[in-house]
């Protein structure tokens, strides 16, 4: 899912030595230290640039700028919001790699950061284009905040599949399969685009019911983690995962609507953070299948999952007790 913009470190490398040279070449002067110079030139540029790995290890950088022009009418305003980050797929970027340590078995690690500014798309209000006072956070303007939504390493073997373990997107229900990459622009979630866009009322003033009110919050099935995760090898396209991870049914944040308690007493539990006073956050299982294939020049996948989060977090002053289920289908044909 890391989207487009992918880049090989060593063209990087090429074309920054291309303008050492094309800059640097002023006559034809082949005596003297000119190798040398070069040499170590080029040296020193090897030395700064991110590599594609070894030839034991690779890497991988990519990334993907999403940046979205919204435009807009309530019938009594209309206006044109320019260049919000669009929330059905963020502006992102991530590091990948992995290694052989036997001919059946190899290691890797995953990083994916979200570029996570308030100027985004599902923030945007009649009132404001770059979000709520909330998303400052401190900051002096509230941009350019960095969130985790992937940090793991995993162990693969031929036969028995891969194991992961740190943040992932946990096993369970698809929210949308796409093979079009038509998601990347809009998905089935109109609330990822002007959730906070409000409805007027017969005098023209705004009525306090937004599309939020009855759209799903921006967020597919499929919450983002700490656990470990077991994957099956694919076997006539299909592929098994099941995961055990914390559970974010107690977490209160926007981010993860479909998953906040109903309501949550202060001081209130953030994504990805600690458990309130040190007791147990609970646990999300899930689990999901999936198929993969082409068939006469078509394209097929889906998948049908199922997870189950139990939250028991107590501090002595509240408890927040949770037991949430779901389970979805998901498919798409090309």
């Amino acid at each position: 899912m890391y989207g487009g913009l992918k880049k090989s470190a060593s063209r990087l490398a090429l074309v920054a030595a291309a303008g050492v040279l094309s800059t640097g070449a002023y006559a034809a002067d082949l005596g003297g230290d000119c190798c040398a110079d070069l040499e170590e030139r080029v040296a020193e540029l090897e030395a700064t640039t991110a590599r594609t790995g070894n030839r034991k290890v690779s890497l991988t950088i990519s990334g993907q700028v999403n940046r979205a022009i919204v435009y807009y009418n309530d019938g009594a305003r209309s206006n044109t919001y320019l260049g919000l980050d669009n929330s059905n797929s963020s502006t992102r970027f991530g590091f990948s790699g992995d290694a052989k340590i036997s001919p059946s078995v190899k290691a890797g690690f995953n990083i994916l950061i979200d570029i996570r500014d308030k100027a985004r798309s599902v923030l945007m209000t009649q009132a404001r284009e770059d979000g709520s006072s909330q998303e400052r956070s401190g900051n002096a303007n509230g941009d350019h905040l960095m969130r985790m939504r992937a940090a793991n390493w995993w162990l693969e073997h031929n036969q028995f599949g891969r194991i992961t373990m740190g943040r992932l997107t946990v096993s369970g229900p698809t929210g949308t399969i796409d093979l079009g990459g038509v998601g990347v622009v809009a998905t089935a979630g109109e609330g990822c685009i002007g959730d906070g866009l409000g409805f007027r009322n017969s005098t023209g003033s705004l009525s306090g019911t937004s599309i939020d009110t009855f759209s799903m919050a921006c967020a597919n099935p499929g919450a983002r983690e700490e656990g470990v995760q077991w994957t099956s090898p694919t076997l006539a396209g299909f592929t098994v995962s099941a995961s055990i991870t914390e559970a974010a049914k107690i977490e209160n944040s926007a981010e993860n609507g479909i998953y906040s308690p109903v309501p949550a007493p202060a001081p209130a539990l953030t994504v990805g953070g600690p458990s309130v006073g040190g007791g147990s956050i609970g646990r999300n299982i899930g689990v999901d299948l999936r198929y993969a294939g082409e068939f006469s020049g078509v394209r097929a996948a889906a998948s049908a999952g199922w997870n189950r989060s139990v939250g028991n977090d107590d501090d002595g002053a509240f408890q927040l007790n949770s037991d949430f289920r779901q389970w979805g289908v998901a498919g798409s044909l090309l």
